[in-house]
């Protein structure tokens, strides 16, 4: 029996999501996944409001841009996100989760 690679199956999955339309949904995930990877060395949970999150954040951390991830996460967290501006939110985050 053949055997999907990892990435037949990341991409499989991907099609999937973009066919039933789970675009807020994983929007929604960075959202989340953002919040906790810059706030755990920290303990800040990622469950805090936003604008609570990032004034703590920016407590540890005077170098960050509080208005450019409040407004990232303030994008992450609208209900309708087309599929060109997810791309863009992804992208993004994924650079803030770089840094």
């Amino acid at each position: 029996i053949k055997r999907r690679s990892p990435m037949e199956h990341v991409t499989a999955i991907a099609n999937l999501n973009r066919k039933a339309g789970h675009r807020s949904e994983v929007a929604k995930q960075y959202h989340h996944r953002l919040k906790r990877h810059l706030g755990q060395r920290y303990r800040l949970d990622p469950s805090t409001g936003d604008e609570e999150y990032v004034e703590m954040l920016g407590g540890y951390n005077p170098h960050i841009d509080k208005e450019s991830l409040l407004r990232l996460l303030r994008r992450l967290s609208q209900p309708n996100v087309n599929e060109s501006e997810l791309l863009k939110l992804s992208a993004e985050a994924s650079k803030w989760m770089s840094e």
